[in-house]
């Protein structure tokens, strides 16, 4: 199975919901007492973003991850995962997600 590519324009907002699953189309987990995190790092491991988090519905495992300034994301391939530590301390990331970034158009 291939990688999810995600797509981004530089400058605009970065906005990924998400719904953590016990499995593809299963039932959703309930997230209420877990912590998540999310960085968005260049091909050469450097930091390009630490994502917010936001609960949206902790119990049917809703949660937004945003970064509301991209103007200073160079274009070019980028990668991220997201890392939940669950109630009881185990931690588990997901697959590696590549991020294109964009040249954007419109712009200062």
């Amino acid at each position: 199975m291939a990688a999810t590519t995600l797509r981004h324009k530089r400058g605009d907002t970065f906005q990924y919901d998400c719904v953590l699953r016990s499995k593809k189309n299963g039932p959703a987990i309930d997230i209420t007492s877990w912590q998540i995190r999310s960085q968005l790092r260049d091909l050469k491991d450097g930091l390009i973003c630490e994502f917010s988090v936001t609960l949206l519905d902790p119990a049917g495992g809703h949660y937004q991850l945003k970064a509301p300034d991209t103007r200073r994301w160079a274009p070019g391939n980028a990668a991220m995962d997201i890392e939940y530590r669950d109630a009881q301390g185990v931690i588990r990331s997901t697959e590696t997600l590549q991020v294109l970034i964009l040249k954007d158009e419109t712009h200062d």
